[in-house]
């Protein structure tokens, strides 16, 4: 029987090399303005976050029945394809209006119907609308932060590292 298996038997060695892929997505400004005519203009809005998981809006000198927009990106800027949940959004101060998501044509964005392979990207617009009760002269600061899970992951089992609200 020892000599049977010895006369049988061989190592097989394989070697294998993987390759995985990288989850990561981003937004970036295109651009941001309010409804205001200029010569009547005294707010202002600016945006950052090109290239992060957080999109910074501050309004300064804001006043009530006006529209702030920001013009934004986001971008699959990993190997794997990507979905999302709606946006967190975190204001200081609290806002007396709304915050909402547009395509460029003024629709909501559907988030959940959206993916993105390497290199695409989706366009649209955050617009924050003050009430007519809103403060004058009013400083406002919101963070957006952008949720993306891999596309063959369920969306409750999206563990992305974010770090916490300010």
């Amino acid at each position: 029987m020892g000599v049977g298996f010895a006369l049988w038997y061989e190592e097989l060695f394989i070697d294998v090399e993987v390759n995985t892929g990288e989850f990561d997505v981003n937004w970036s400004v295109e651009g941001y303005y309010d409804s205001e005519a200029p010569e009547k203009d005294v707010s202002s809005v600016y945006a950052t976050g090109a290239g992060t998981k957080y999109l910074d809006i501050v309004v300064t000198n804001a006043y009530p029945c006006i529209e702030y927009t920001v013009e934004f990106n986001v971008e699959c800027t990993g190997t794997v394809p990507a979905h999302f949940l709606e946006p967190e959004i975190y204001v200081d101060p609290d806002i007396d209006g709304a915050i909402t998501f547009t395509d460029l044509a003024g629709n909501p964005i559907d988030w959940s119907q959206i993916q993105l392979h390497t290199g695409e990207a989706y366009l649209g617009k955050c617009v924050i609308h003050l009430n007519n009760s809103a403060g004058e002269l009013a400083q406002y600061y919101a963070r957006v932060r952008l949720i993306g899970y891999q596309y063959n992951e369920d969306n409750e089992a999206a563990t992305w590292p974010y770090p916490a609200f300010p």
